[in-house]
């Protein structure tokens, strides 16, 4: 799928946001991963169509890539990815802040 994408010419939003495996010790990767789903969410509907109808994959890859495909297709999943790419972007600014060496509270804000 991410030879499909980069083939693209559809990568013109935010070339930093790569689809990656989700970190188990860095929570902040899943911000960053919700971000790449809600900003590339057509391209990637696009790769698992081209995965879907190409022969040459084994049949568990056009398997997997229907299903995926399927589920990409209902609104509420793009409308849950959009919805938590903004929180948990929300949520990440605010960590990155508290996390740095000159951390004044009184400028803090939550929003």
């Amino acid at each position: 799928m991410l030879k499909h994408l980069e083939k693209g010419d559809e990568r013109k939003q935010d070339s930093s946001l790569v689809l990656k495996r989700v970190s188990d010790t860095r929570w902040c990767a899943r911000a960053d991963a919700t971000k790449a789903l809600a900003n590339g969410y057509n391209s990637f509907q696009k790769a698992l169509q081209y995965i879907a109808g190409d022969e040459t994959q084994t049949s568990q890859a056009i398997h997997e890539a229907k299903c995926l495909l399927n589920d990409l297709g209902k609104n509420e999943n793009a409308v849950m990815a959009v919805f938590w790419a903004a929180i948990l972007d929300r949520i990440n600014g605010v960590s990155i802040s508290l996390q740095r060496k000159q951390l004044n509270f009184e400028r803090q804000s939550i929003f």
